[in-house]
């Protein structure tokens, strides 16, 4: 037995009320409801008189004790977010209220770029972390990809190799100044050519073993040419070059 009356949902705004369970396999229900204008975190509450098939009553809180008045409950959550649209190019104007608030953004993006995700903390007082998912909204715990292990203030995100369709992005604000609100911009943007590093970065004539060289950076191509250049002297080719 599971009903409407087993069922309760509560979320910022106070209960919502909640259509029929319907049965789609032997052992999965679906709960349903209308859509909700508030944004924020939401409870479920199953039971506690919920019985299997032979009339048995059910242990929702798995605590070894069968139909507990009213404690015999199964609870879960989940959010309602806001989810922003990015475009390529333009800066997105936006802003934490507290410390602990998420804001989540989405971008679409053609195959095979490098996409950059650029933060800017208009005050510079401030930490976040960047996060984005292809296709599913990232947590704190769930992500594809991250700008930092820890909060920076101004953190940039970069997804080499995109895959075609949506990102979410999530920008969590691990430290903001008070009192808030707390102003940034984020914007999303192709990455067409940049070399951010090169290691090492210096090396000597006659070396029998020269070290190799990595080249971090966005936009490059496979089909690339790779070779150092001095002025008045021939170039030289990399004897081997390998992809990352």
């Amino acid at each position: 037995t599971f009903t409407v009356e087993d069922l309760a949902i509560v979320g910022p705004d106070g209960p919502v009320i909640p259509d029929p369970p319907t049965a789609v396999g032997n052992k999965t229900w679906r709960i349903s409801f209308t859509p909700q204008p508030t944004y924020g975190k939401y409870h479920v509450y199953i039971g506690p008189h919920v019985e299997d098939s032979y009339g048995n009553e059910m242990d929702q809180n798995r605590n070894e004790i069968r139909g507990e008045e009213p404690d015999d409950t199964y609870a879960a959550a989940f959010t309602i977010v806001n989810v922003r649209e990015l475009t390529l190019g333009e800066l997105f104007p936006d802003g934490f209220g507290e410390t602990g608030e998420e804001r989540f953004y989405t971008v679409t993006v053609a195959e095979g770029q490098d996409l950059e995700i650029r933060f800017d903390d208009l005050d510079g007082a401030g930490l976040t972390v960047l996060y984005a998912r292809f296709r599913r909204i990232p947590t704190l715990s769930e992500f594809d990809y991250r700008a930092t292990p820890q909060p920076i203030t101004d953190p940039v995100l970069r997804i080499p190799g995109t895959r075609a369709g949506t990102y979410y992005i999530l920008a969590f604000g691990a430290t903001v100044p008070e009192p808030g609100p707390s102003g940034f911009t984020v914007i999303a943007d192709y990455v067409l050519l940049a070399i951010r590093s090169v290691t090492p970065n210096q090396g000597w004539t006659g070396d029998p073993d020269p070290p190799a060289a990595t080249i971090l950076g966005s936009g490059f191509h496979p089909d690339a040419t790779v070779l150092l250049r001095r002025e008045g002297q021939a170039d030289i080719p990399a004897t081997d070059v390998t992809w990352l």
